[in-house]
């Protein structure tokens, strides 16, 4: 999906903000998509934005619970 490697681009660049706006929209389009709320749980850790990270890192372990990834995400978290 275009979008979801314009985000991975965006990241990787250093461009949160830009990263994270297309995120949201990828999520809008498709909101049960874990790998979109890792990413945003992701670029909002690199933002310094613990809650909105966690926030993000539960909705997909909520939809995957599962998921290796994001229990260990709100793990490190909780550290």
């Amino acid at each position: 999906n275009i979008l979801g490697e314009l985000g991975s681009w965006q990241s990787y660049d250093g461009a949160l903000d830009a990263a994270q706006k297309t995120y949201e929209t990828l999520l809008q389009r498709d909101p049960k998509s874990v790998p979109t709320m890792l990413a945003l749980g992701s670029v909002h850790e690199r933002k310094k934005n613990p809650a909105d990270a966690r926030k993000y890192y539960e909705m997909a372990l909520t939809a995957d619970p599962k998921n290796a990834q994001a229990a260990l995400m709100v793990g490190a978290l909780l550290i």
